[in-house]
């Protein structure tokens, strides 16, 4: 499951919006706009890819649910914008 998926999931459970500073803490990351960087499809400009360090943390926080093949897959699969819809309407 991708993060972005994860965190509308735990939004779902809780009742209540998760804000990137909450997820930024939660990661230990400085700012809630790193966070929201990994959460873009890879076309998007200002998508960052998460250094190696931070997506063991992910997991970690996520207990297992977020993992670095989910990230890598995003990767791949939204790389151009048509490439990102087929995929996310693929997965609703």
């Amino acid at each position: 499951m991708h993060l972005k998926e994860w965190v509308k999931k735990q939004e779902k459970k809780r009742g209540k919006k998760l804000t990137l500073k909450l997820l930024a803490e939660k990661f230990g990351i400085s700012d809630g706009s790193i966070v929201r960087r990994w959460m873009l499809e890879a076309h998007h400009k200002d998508f960052s890819f998460p250094e190696p360090d931070n997506i063991l943390v992910v997991q970690e926080a996520t207990l297992g649910e977020v993992t670095a093949k989910d990230f890598y897959i995003w990767l791949e699969e939204t790389k151009t914008q048509a490439d990102a819809k087929r995929y996310i309407d693929g997965r609703k």
